[in-house]
């Protein structure tokens, strides 16, 4: 599966994730977050949602990331 260089891989325990969440995230889940730097704080205040970010995890080598755009 080729991915295109404009999206972040990031490490599901690297995230906000507890744990005791990490036991429980399979490939093909959505996850949600927060950030209030850099554009986070104008989506909080624009859409009114705690969340502002989005991804789906999936597995490489072994490892479980979070594909994000």
């Amino acid at each position: 599966m080729r991915i295109p260089k404009c999206l972040h891989f990031i490490p599901v325990l690297f995230s906000a994730f507890s744990l005791a969440a990490a036991d429980t995230i399979r490939e093909g889940d959505i996850v949600f977050t927060s950030s209030e730097l850099g554009q986070g704080e104008a989506i909080i205040a624009a859409t009114g949602s705690p969340y502002t970010h989005c991804g789906v995890v999936f597995e490489k080598n072994g490892k479980l990331m979070v594909l994000e755009a």
